[in-house]
């Protein structure tokens, strides 16, 4: 049973069915287990990428979730689990995009103001000819768009 807030935040999709199924179980370990430091953390959400789902967690907190892991993994049937800790106060997108685009090399990150006053941006990525990104481009304006709220439009410039 959900609270109003909470039921709101799920029917407009801030919260999913994963986010609710992995805070249940991480509440059912917290109970069992007392000294898990589980109360003290921060889970803010979950995101479904391939057969890859990222918990993003409170800064500094993954020792608190790394032994759950497997738990997790088996309860939910997820082939892989990853962090991510969100930065408290202001977002610096320039290492965001960084950390998620090695081993390729952010050349610049460029501001556009849309008609509706909007506002995007397109990031700059170079990439050698041998190495590809751990994620397709798809999913990394994704995870990016989840973590900031902002829009990033990656563009791949090979590197002979």
């Amino acid at each position: 049973m959900l609270c109003e807030s909470c039921q709101q935040r799920l029917e407009s999709g801030e919260l999913s069915d994963l986010d609710l199924d992995i805070s249940e179980i991480l509440l059912e370990i917290e109970e069992t287990n007392p000294d898990s430091r589980l109360a003290e953390a921060s889970f803010y959400k979950s995101i479904e990428l391939d057969k890859l789902v990222i918990l993003v967690i409170g800064k500094g907190e993954t020792d608190v979730f790394k032994p759950f892991i497997k738990k997790l993994q088996k309860e939910l049937q997820l082939p892989r689990i990853e962090f991510i800790e969100k930065a408290k106060g202001s977002v610096d997108l320039k290492s965001i995009i960084n950390d998620f685009v090695q081993p390729g090399k952010l050349l610049s990150i460029n501001t556009i103001f849309l008609p509706t006053g909007d506002t995007e941006y397109k990031a700059r990525v170079q990439i050698r000819e041998n190495d590809k990104l751990p994620l397709s481009k798809k999913n990394i304006e994704k995870l990016i768009h989840e973590i900031t709220d902002k829009l990033v439009r990656i563009e791949i410039e090979q590197k002979s």
